[in-house]
């Protein structure tokens, strides 16, 4: 494995501020869609996006994971990241 593309592709803005974030990692979409989809109580949303913000940031405006506002703001936006491919199943 030759590590993480740390290229950004996705921006988000908010209240002028702004980052960049990479690509999620497996690693990272996995323990989100744990908080997502959460068997054991309400889906966790703003820890996923959280998460996917403070584990993808690139360059940017810290005082969005420093604010807490800001950051529930962001963290908003950065859980719908995931993104769940469909797949389906049949039997042969």
């Amino acid at each position: 494995m030759s590590g993480i593309d740390r290229t950004p592709k996705y921006e988000i803005e908010i209240e002028g501020k702004k980052c960049q974030l990479r690509e999620l990692d497996r690693q990272t979409l996995e323990i989100c869609l744990g908080l997502v989809m959460n068997t054991n109580g309400p889906p966790q949303y703003i820890k996923a996006g959280e998460i996917i913000l403070k584990t993808c940031f690139v360059s940017g405006d810290k005082e969005i994971l420093e604010d807490d506002k800001l950051l529930v703001g962001a963290a908003m936006t950065a859980y719908e990241l995931i993104e769940i491919k469909e797949a389906t199943l049949k039997k042969i």
